[in-house]
């Protein structure tokens, strides 16, 4: 697989050398990434998250878990139990497969597209989000099932002890950051 290839010789190298461990296994990667998306509103019915579920489904080629409301809120009208959306955990061949796409069919795509910008404090994931996922090319081949366009978050969860090793990590990946 080349994907495998490029983690473990190109990039394997590359942060041994900006980073000066010794031990490969001391090297930041990516464990998992979570994709999720959710409902704008708040329906007991399962027909609403139906395409929402099916575009996960073939958009990181596993079965999805459905979100749930922990608590009840009077203001927002939500009771506990309730479905808000659906997630999907990537690890290993998957997650492989999805940064790939991620990186060398959508990223390209999106306009006026800078960079990802890391604000949070911690320094072992990030998040991002896309507002329309008609993006991916897995979706475009069955546009007419996804009328209403929606959007989706992207939590990449890795090993990097400092923000600093994160940034690296993500430029070896040649995912741009700002």
């Amino acid at each position: 697989m080349q994907n495998n290839y490029n983690y473990d010789f190109i990039i394997k190298n590359d942060l041994i050398n900006k980073l000066f461990y010794k031990n490969p296994m001391q090297l930041p990667k990516i464990k998992r990434i979570i994709v999720k998306t959710t409902l704008n509103t708040t329906s007991q019915t399962h027909k609403k998250l139906l395409p929402y579920k099916i575009a996960l489904e073939n958009i990181t080629g596993q079965k999805c878990i459905n979100i749930k409301a922990k608590k009840s809120v009077a203001n927002f009208k939500l009771k506990k139990g309730i479905t808000l959306g659906c997630k999907n955990t990537l690890r290993k061949k998957k997650l492989k497969l999805f940064l790939h796409t991620y990186i060398y069919q959508v990223l390209p795509q999106l306009k006026e597209f800078t960079g990802i910008k890391l604000k949070h404090k911690k320094t072992n994931s990030f998040t991002c989000g896309l507002k329309n996922i008609q993006i991916f090319p897995e979706i475009q081949q069955q546009f007419n099932k996804f009328i209403k366009p929606f959007g989706m978050d992207i939590i990449f969860n890795t090993t990097s002890r400092f923000k600093k090793h994160l940034t690296i990590l993500l430029n070896c990946y040649q995912i741009p950051t700002i």
